[in-house]
């Protein structure tokens, strides 16, 4: 949904309560993958609004949880964060390898 309302641009503002909601769920059922995503999109989402010191904040503790899960796929899958990140900090030749991976990812269809 929120990847979804990115693209479209549209009800930006709700994605908040969607996170919020996916994250309590997430949480009731012990699923540290689903909160790793949840907590990256948050991240970009900070990013997005101009909250910079929160987003790296934010991107760097749930790429950790990412790296952490030993998941491929949710590697694969956080790509983009980790470009935003990496962008975040003027480190901006990172940033440009992970956004080339996040496009390969979306052309192979795997993404967030």
């Amino acid at each position: 949904m929120s990847q979804i309302r990115y693209c479209l641009g549209k009800k930006l503002g709700e994605i908040p309560d969607y996170l919020g909601q996916a994250r309590y769920i997430a949480e009731k059922l012990g699923d540290k993958r689903s909160l790793a995503i949840i907590g990256l999109h948050l991240g970009r989402l900070y990013y997005l609004g101009a909250k910079i010191s929160d987003a790296a904040s934010t991107l760097s503790l749930w790429l950790e949880a990412v790296e952490e899960l030993g998941d491929k796929d949710i590697q694969l899958r956080a790509a983009e964060f980790h470009g935003i990140f990496y962008y975040i900090q003027g480190m901006h030749i990172e940033a440009a390898e992970y956004f080339d991976m996040a496009i390969q990812n979306e052309k192979n269809g795997q993404t967030t």
